[in-house]
């Protein structure tokens, strides 16, 4: 069976393993110099008939691929899928190839490379519509503390979680392989666009951006957002990974001179607009929806799910630009809302500086016509 090579490897099940001569230009330990040299990386099995793939990762592909010829010969290999079609159609239709390499670093780093990379290649071939033989997410069970990693245990798993959450692979189309590049968080775009130094400054000019972001009603256009169950500080947390897609990018750039922060005084960042808008003198009875009543009418209506906690829709509201909280985590009404008169003035305290406000019939509808 023809061999053809462009720029990776193959093999096929009946040939020797030969791939040192890929990779003569790495740096060599004296243990490797004895051994032969060591590649790292993901590499992928493809059923030749049905097209199907297995994706794996390991610290020693050479080895890893000996251990699946062999499983596979001998009629034990782990995956019973890939093993049944193997046992089907036969070892000339099986080929084995090295997707991407991984450069050496510290054993737990590595690991750490090696699982986020298999993923991203499990995933990207999941979207292209390919059928894997991957049953298991290693990658997920890492995360979530459901299986330990044979190199360092704990620390391994913890190493993991850490570049998780800060780092990500990315594909790039032109060299055809993933890039190892930070995660495109608003902290990450200050620091390396700015003179701030630090994660602590840099994460609150990120929550004031956030916010105005949000007040302006953009969040949802510029914002990516996943939510992970994490095992992080003895315990399963689900963490949420806020980061901005390339538009969000270009418009924070050309919006907001990051400088500008340090000058700051640390005073409430968000104007009231509400000498604006006085208190309404005569108000309509169908202009009287309190917040809260407006929130147990939508859930009695089947609008919101019954396990929809005021919280969540105080959280709309906030996405919906119709409301802010304040520093004293007081509820505020935007500008926005009171200009259209979605949101009107009942009263307001000076002394304890509290207003009251109602939700008008237009601020109804507008709610109604933006729930999802």
């Amino acid at each position: 069976m023809e061999n053809k090579t462009i720029g990776t490897s193959y093999m096929y099940l009946n040939e020797t393993i030969n791939l040192k001569h890929m990779y003569l230009n790495q740096p060599i330990t004296i243990k490797q110099k004895k051994e032969g040299i060591i590649i790292i990386g993901v590499y992928s099995i493809t059923n030749l008939k049905t097209k199907k793939l297995y994706i794996g990762e390991s610290l020693d592909i050479d080895k890893r691929w000996i251990n699946h010829k062999n499983d596979l010969l001998n009629n034990q290999h782990a995956n019973y899928y890939l093993q049944q079609d193997f046992n089907k159609f036969g070892k000339a239709f099986f080929k084995f190839e090295v997707l991407q390499e991984v450069e050496r670093d510290s054993i737990t780093i590595t690991q750490s490379k090696l699982l986020m990379l298999e993923n991203a290649y499990i995933e990207k071939y999941k979207n292209e519509d390919y059928e894997l033989y991957n049953i298991e997410n290693t990658l997920e069970d890492v995360l979530s503390n459901k299986r330990k990693l044979l190199v360092c245990e704990e620390i391994a798993n913890y190493v993991v979680v850490s570049q998780f959450l800060r780092n990500k692979y990315v594909y790039d189309y032109t060299n055809k392989r993933f890039n190892y590049c930070q995660r495109d968080t608003i902290e990450n775009l200050i620091l390396s666009n700015s003179s701030i130094k630090g994660k602590e400054k840099a994460k609150q000019v990120a929550n004031i951006i956030l916010k105005e972001l949000i007040d302006q009603n953009l969040y949802e256009n510029f914002i990516i957002e996943n939510t992970y169950s994490i095992y992080l500080y003895h315990k399963i947390q689900e963490r949420k990974i806020i980061e901005i897609n390339s538009k969000g990018r270009e418009y924070i750039l050309n919006h907001y001179d990051f400088n500008s922060f340090l000058l700051r005084k640390r005073t409430s960042e968000i104007k009231f607009y509400i000498q604006q808008y006085p208190s309404e003198k005569k108000i309509k009875p169908e202009d009287q929806n309190r917040i809260q009543d407006v929130w147990h009418k939508l859930k009695d209506k089947c609008i919101l799910p019954p396990e929809n906690k005021y919280n969540d829709f105080r959280d709309m509201l906030i996405k919906l630009n119709l409301i802010i909280i304040d520093n004293n985590k007081r509820t505020r009404a935007t500008e926005f809302a009171m200009k259209n008169k979605y949101f009107l003035v009942v009263k307001y305290n000076k002394a304890k500086d509290i207003y009251q406000y109602v939700i008008s019939q237009d601020g109804l509808r507008y709610i109604l016509a933006n729930i999802k």
